[in-house]
């Protein structure tokens, strides 16, 4: 009797056993936050979608999403968390603490963006993996932005850490700090972003100014850059990342992306001289009609007396010539002299009268 209630016994406990894990239960996510709008939670047994709520539970085949305007944070046992942005479906594909405390992660993003932050991983046998429509992102240490359109295509910036894209047979490391697009069909390409900013006094017009994180470059490709100056002003250069811009000094030229740059158009300006001249004078330097300079820019005017008959009587008459320069003259620095200068700080009309 006793040896037949100890086999009992020990056959009890090897149940529990391997039922239960030793008492433990098996991992799952949990919700830590929602915020605003509308987050819902598809169940595992098909019982229809439910309000998400802090502290539920996510265990493999459950189904996430947030409308576009909540989201919704959720950590795994271990620590890692996933962080679900507005408009962004996912699902939990394989959740697993192995020997020595490895885990495995795996989650399917169908749309949406998360930013998939894991607890540093020293076995290189632990996994942390997000399927997209087009590929997957493998998180090897420690996080990673992840973004899914329409159609599939996807986004990876490797925000720190080790992080792999891995499409159509093709493993692909992203540095650091850098971003990859996997499009369908077509192995992942890391790709750059472009930041253009302008001065006052114009404008980049082409591909237009701003960072659009998602709007990106694939590496190598060559980008017209076309920049246009309001009135008034004149283009100077390009300044910033631009050792790949052909012709830093042209309006219209090309940057080839080989990195995450930031660019800025520089426009300075102008200013316009219209010079003419009255009775017996005429204007020598710079010369008669209307001529551009830059803002500060200090110009030589130099007048003369024109020699002819007519004007000798006319001097004649007024008992002597006398010689001013007329109109918007208050940066010239002497009106009564005919060599002179004039600071070109606005648009300006004079006039030497003799």
């Amino acid at each position: 009797m006793y040896k037949r209630l100890l086999s009992i016994l020990i056959l009890s406990t090897l149940a529990a056993s391997t039922l239960g894990g030793c008492g433990s239960s098996p991992p799952t996510l949990t919700v830590v936050s929602t915020s605003g709008g509308n987050v819902s939670v598809m169940k595992a047994d098909g019982s229809g979608w439910i309000q998400a709520e802090a502290g539920m539970s996510l265990i493999p085949a459950d189904i996430m999403k947030c409308d576009d305007d909540s989201g919704a944070e959720i950590t795994f046992v271990d620590g890692s968390t996933v962080e679900l942005l507005p408009g962004t479906e996912i699902e939990v594909v394989e959740l697993e603490i192995m020997d020595a405390g490895c885990a495995t992660m795996r989650i399917k993003q169908t749309i949406g963006s998360i930013i998939f932050r894991v607890t540093k991983i020293i076995d290189r046998a632990c996994r942390y993996e997000v399927e997209t429509p087009t590929g997957e992102v493998a998180v090897r240490g420690s996080g990673v932005q992840v973004y899914v359109i329409e159609d599939g295509t996807t986004w990876a910036c490797n925000l720190e850490g080790e992080i792999w894209a891995i499409a159509q047979g093709v493993e692909l490391q992203i540095p650091e700090g850098r971003c990859c697009v996997i499009r369908p069909g077509q192995p992942p390409k890391l790709v750059c972003d472009l930041t253009i900013t302008s001065t006052t006094g114009g404008s980049v017009t082409l591909p237009m100014e701003g960072t659009f994180p998602y709007d990106t470059y694939d590496e190598g490709t060559v980008v017209d850059l076309v920049a246009e100056p309001q009135e008034c002003y004149q283009f100077v250069n390009w300044t910033g990342d631009v050792n790949t811009i052909a012709d830093v000094n042209a309006a219209s030229t090309t940057i080839t992306m080989d990195d995450d740059y930031t660019v800025t158009a520089n426009f300075i300006e102008q200013c316009y001289l219209t010079i003419s001249s009255e009775y017996c004078a005429t204007v020598l330097e710079p010369g008669e009609g209307t001529f551009v300079y830059d803002a500060g820019t200090v110009v030589e005017l130099t007048a003369a007396f024109v020699d002819s008959s007519l004007c000798q009587d006319r001097c004649v008459e007024q008992h002597g010539c006398v010689f001013y320069w007329s109109g918007d003259v208050d940066s010239v620095e002497d009106v009564s002299n005919p060599c002179t200068t004039i600071t070109m700080n606005g648009d300006y009309s004079i006039s030497a009268v003799y």
